[in-house]
């Protein structure tokens, strides 16, 4: 199939009167980019063709990539708001193409465990269960830490031209920020990590502890006296890749008490914390013992759509690690009857 694409390309080239140095130069751009897995994109005006665009409305789409936006804000446990950015229908439908045809054939670092398909908090969790100590650490502000300039040398580095590589990061930023909320943003911030993991996951190798990222959690597990005196080295490393560490979620976490990685106790094996099964099997007994309304009177709540989805995704949660337990409490949940 590729020996195909390059045999029509040299003949729709020389057919159309290009000379060799030329066709030469097109064979071997498509090469690289097919040696990569990746789509043979020429320039802008090939890009827009693919998404069955004139050239001129993607130039006016990605000149107002602002406006292809809508922003919301998500409120926070501790209190504050996340801005979530919601493509339009038109720019969404292009990141997914992005995502699909590019993004998913560069593959990633085996350490991340985030926006995975085959990988779960679970799997994140597994990594450090039964440690003598772990410490977890957040990335301050990881989404709009990661910059233009990195997507671009995304695109860039995996053989795309200039031209290309610029309007892909375009329609895949915002404010020159990866926009959390875009299709094409958790993917992109694994790659963009790729070397981040490597040199984090080898400082830990050296230390004998393991290491694992899921979006902007990194852990680190071992001993205590392996991985605790890193932090100053891992911030090094974490500054030198243009991010930095929200010093109020750094956990140091001892076999003698409770470690959570990712929402799970993996003092032993990786399991629910035992106050969200509590919540769960109160909230159900409640429930069934006085109806959701009187319930939620009770409670002085009144928004049930939010109860109810909350209670099941508790469920769903634990089912995600214990699929038996999982199901009998949908189950559970099932029989009371919610008015609607």
């Amino acid at each position: 199939m590729q020996n195909t694409f390059l045999d029509e390309l040299k003949q729709k080239l020389y057919d159309n009167g290009f000379d060799d140095a030329y066709i030469g130069l097109c064979l071997d751009y498509s090469k690289r980019l097919i040696a990569n897995r990746l789509p043979v994109i020429f320039d802008k005006i090939h890009l827009s063709m693919l998404f069955g665009m004139e050239v001129k409305e993607l130039t006016v789409l990605v000149k107002s990539i602002e406006n292809q936006y809508t922003i919301r804000n998500i409120p926070k446990k501790n209190g504050d708001t996340r801005e979530l950015y919601i493509p339009s229908l038109k720019l969404k439908e292009i990141q997914r193409w992005i995502l699909d045809e590019i993004l998913y054939n560069i593959k990633v670092s085996p350490y991340c465990t985030g926006f995975m398909k085959e990988k779960s908090i679970l799997e994140n969790a597994r990594i450090h269960e039964n440690k003598a100590c772990v410490m977890n650490l957040d990335i301050r502000n990881f989404f709009p830490s990661i910059r233009f300039e990195s997507i671009y040398r995304v695109f860039y580095y995996y053989g795309y031209t200039s031209e290309v590589s610029y309007y892909l990061a375009r329609l895949c930023t915002v404010h020159n920020f990866l926009p959390q909320g875009a299709p094409t943003s958790p993917y992109l911030s694994n790659i963009v990590c790729l070397r981040l993991d490597k040199r984090l996951s080898s400082l830990a190798s050296k230390y004998d502890a393991n290491y694992s990222r899921y979006a902007d959690d990194i852990t680190l597990s071992g001993t205590g006296s392996s991985i605790v005196p890193r932090l100053p080295l891992i911030k090094i490393i974490l500054d030198s890749e243009g991010f930095k560490i929200n010093y109020k979620k750094v956990r140091v976490q001892k076999q003698q008490e409770r470690q959570i990685v990712t929402g799970l106790v993996v003092n032993n094996k990786a399991r629910v914390p035992r106050e969200v099964e509590r919540e769960l099997r109160q909230q159900i007994y409640y429930c069934k013992k006085f109806g959701v309304n009187e319930h939620l009177k009770r409670k002085k709540k009144n928004k049930l759509s939010g109860f109810k989805e909350h209670l099941y995704g508790l469920a769903m949660f634990i089912k995600m690690i214990d699929n038996r337990k999982g199901e009998r409490y949908v189950s559970d949940l099932n029989e009371i009857s919610w008015d609607y």
